[in-house]
C-alpha cells in the first residue's frame, strides 16, 4: 500500500512538472487505465488518493474520460473495502443506486450549464450503475422504472442537445423497459389498476417528448 502511495504522489509530481515546462499531458484514458489498476491494488488509502488525482486532472483538463474512469475506480473501491471492512460489502449495490441518481441528475443539470461535453460520459456511468446497482442490492424489479427515468432523461438531453444517438438510446431504454417490466412483474403488470399507471407513465414520456420534438422541429431536422 505505501509502494502504491509513493507511485501515486510521484507520478503526480511529474505531471505537474510536465505542466510546468509546457509539454503535452497524458490522456485521460491511460491516466483512467493507471487509476483502475491502483484501485484494484489497493486496499483504500492509495485507492482514494488515485481517485482524487484523476478528478482533480480530469476536471482541469475538461476529460470526461478520466473523470468517467475514476468514477468506476470508486465503484471498484467498494469491492476493495468491502473484503477487510465488515457491512460495506452489504450496501454496495445501494451506494451503486445512488451514485447512478447523482449522475442521472447531474447529466440533466447539464442542460442548465451547458456541459455537453460531459453528457456522454455521465449518461453511460448512469446506465452502468442504475443497471448493475439493482442487481447486487437484490432489487432487481427497480430496473424497469429506472430505465424510464434514464429513457426520459436521456431522450431529452439528446433532443436540446441535438444528439442523435442520446434520442435512440432513449428509445431503447424505453423498449427495454417495457420488455423488462414484462419480465420481472409478470401477470401483476397486466391487472386493470396496474396496466393503467403503466400506460400513463409511457404517455407522459412520449407527450413530453413529442412536444420537445416539435418546439425543436427545425434545429432536429437540419441536425
Amino acid at each position: 500500500e505505501i509502494c502504491l502511495i509513493f507511485a501515486i504522489l510521484i507520478n503526480y509530481w511529474i505531471g505537474e512538472m510536465r505542466t510546468k515546462k509546457g509539454r503535452e499531458s497524458e490522456k485521460g484514458s491511460a491516466f483512467g487505465v493507471r487509476v483502475l489498476s491502483v484501485t484494484m491494488l489497493s486496499t483504500g488509502v492509495a485507492a482514494v488518493l488515485a481517485i482524487l488525482f484523476a478528478i482533480n486532472y480530469g476536471l482541469k483538463k475538461k476529460d470526461p474520460t478520466a473523470v468517467g474512469m475514476a468514477i468506476l475506480g470508486m465503484a471498484l473501491s467498494m469491492v476493495s473495502i468491502g473484503s477487510w471492512v465488515d457491512g460495506v460489502s452489504g450496501i454496495t449495490g445501494e451506494v451503486y443506486i445512488a451514485m447512478g441518481v447523482i449522475l442521472l441528475a447531474m447529466l440533466i443539470s447539464t442542460l442548465l450549464t451547458g456541459g455537453d461535453m460531459w453528457s456522454g460520459m455521465l449518461s453511460t456511468h448512469a446506465h452502468i450503475f442504475l443497471i448493475i446497482g439493482p442487481i447486487a442490492s437484490g432489487l432487481a424489479f427497480l430496473i424497469p422504472i429506472l430505465l424510464v427515468l434514464l429513457s426520459t432523461s436521456v431522450w431529452v438531453v439528446g433532443i436540446l442537445q441535438l444528439r442523435k444517438s442520446f434520442r435512440a438510446f432513449g428509445l431503447l431504454d424505453l423498449l427495454v423497459a417495457i420488455v423488462s417490466s414484462v419480465a420481472f412483474y409478470g401477470g401483476i403488470l397486466f391487472q386493470p389498476q396496474i396496466f393503467l399507471v403503466g400506460l400513463t407513465i409511457i404517455a407522459i414520456e412520449l407527450g413530453i417528448i413529442s412536444w420537445l420534438g416539435l418546439r425543436n422541429e427545425e434545429s432536429l431536422a437540419i441536425n
